[in-house]
């Protein structure tokens, strides 16, 4: 998650459906028998959205799920996005910086 001003995260309370929970747990649980790693709920979440953020998408007529769905299909599939790699100014995901564009603009 990001932090704030003070450095503290802040806490989001969300409402999942079972399903979309069973994928969250199956994530962690593939990480944690591939890797040794375990991947919480929150933290997952959390590299979702600064995923979606370092795609660079605002919400200008989002309006739907489909509306937030296709905007994200149309940057992945225009290649509008800076890869996240050490060798760039993206940070890397879960980073808990900024996404800034050589212009200084996010």
């Amino acid at each position: 998650m990001k932090n704030d001003i003070e450095g503290k995260n802040q806490r989001v309370v969300t409402f999942l459906n079972r399903e979309e929970v069973d994928f969250l747990d199956k994530l962690g649980k593939d990480a944690l028998f591939s890797t040794g790693s375990k991947l919480s709920r929150a933290k997952l979440i959390a590299w979702l959205v600064d995923f979606i953020e370092h795609l660079r998408i605002n919400g200008k007529n989002i309006k739907s799920e489909r509306d937030f769905e296709n905007r994200i299909r149309g940057v992945l599939q225009r290649g509008q996005f800076l890869p996240a790699t050490e060798g760039n100014n993206v940070p890397l995901l879960g980073s808990g910086t900024k996404l800034l564009n050589e212009g200084g603009v996010r």
